[in-house]
């Protein structure tokens, strides 16, 4: 015989409440897509301070990164800045995983090099 519940489950103490963080994460996890940061930017940043920190941060790098590509693209026809540009697509990917997963587990993340357009 089983035993009904009648009580329903109640949220564990334990687990804190989502803070924006997984909005803030995705920032990150999109940052190859610049639009995507600037949109939660815009439309998220006054409900969070996490929002806005990290969403600026991602938003800060995916420009920079736009500017590299652009002047990549600009200089292909010297086949290096291709490499390059394939390079910083890998990196751009790699970092915004790192920062995601980090924003997630509760910490912030800053990264190695960026333009502050966004303070």
């Amino acid at each position: 015989m089983t035993q009904d519940n009648p009580l329903p489950p109640t949220p564990d103490p334990t687990v804190p409440a989502d803070d924006g963080r997984s909005t803030a994460a995705l920032c990150h996890y999109f940052n190859v897509i610049w639009l995507v940061p600037l949109i939660i930017y815009l439309t998220r940043k006054d409900q969070s301070a996490i929002i806005k920190r990290e969403g600026a941060e991602s938003l800060n790098f995916s420009l920079t990164c736009l500017i590299a590509h652009t002047i990549c693209a600009v200089t292909a026809c010297f086949l290096v800045p291709v490499f390059i540009s394939l390079a910083l697509f890998v990196v751009q990917i790699v970092f915004g995983i790192i920062g995601g997963n980090k924003v997630k587990s509760g910490g912030t993340y800053v990264y190695p090099w960026r333009i502050e357009f966004i303070k």
